[in-house]
């Protein structure tokens, strides 16, 4: 269920309200997330994409409801391939769709107590991680993946250029600039 509800909150930027429950028994099929807004196509026994979604969101700005594709990819982080095995070995019942063992919803802060105990554990800067850390991975990896702007807007459905501010640029990169500046010819002043 963890495998299956990280790799969709990354490869399909969702915010954590999107995937997360405000409460271990408390949930609103109008705000989120269910089995049956999950559909696997053309099906769950060959999925080659996932398709979410949402009655109600913040992406949704005429909360009309909102669907999100999310592609199979040919790699061990594939949503697709980690949500068909959830779907496959827990086969959620109908309502809420993540869930642990125990029957307590995936909440916000179980969600930020399982990361930074993984980051702790790796030896990582657990401190740091924030509210949007899903978001801001997702953002930098696709940029870093040489995705277009236009396209990280619409992955992440931000109407603005906000999403820059997620973007982590390396210092090798920051430090590249300088010299680049200089190099190029011509009278500015």
């Amino acid at each position: 269920m963890i495998w299956a509800a990280f790799t969709l909150a990354f490869f399909a930027f969702l915010r954590y309200s999107e995937f997360t429950y405000p409460g271990v028994d408390r949930f609103s099929s109008k705000f989120n997330l269910t089995k049956e807004y999950v559909t696997f196509c053309p099906s769950l026994a060959c999925p080659q994409c996932l398709l979410v979604t949402f009655e109600s969101s913040k992406m949704d700005s005429f909360r009309a409801g909102q669907s999100l594709s999310v592609a199979r990819c040919p790699s061990l982080l594939c949503p697709v391939s980690a949500m068909q095995q959830y779907f496959l070995l827990a086969n959620p019942p109908l309502g809420p769709l993540l869930y642990f063992q125990s029957g307590c919803y995936l909440t916000r802060s179980s969600v930020m107590h399982l990361l930074r105990d993984s980051a702790r554990s790796a030896g990582l800067p657990h401190e740091s991680l924030k509210g949007h850390s899903f978001r801001i991975g997702a953002a930098s990896a696709a940029a870093a993946a040489g995705l277009p702007d236009w396209l990280i807007k619409v992955l992440g459905c931000w109407s603005s250029d906000c999403y820059q501010i997620y973007i982590r640029t390396p210092e090798s990169v920051l430090l590249s600039a300088a010299p680049k500046m200089a190099s190029v010819s011509g009278n500015f002043l």
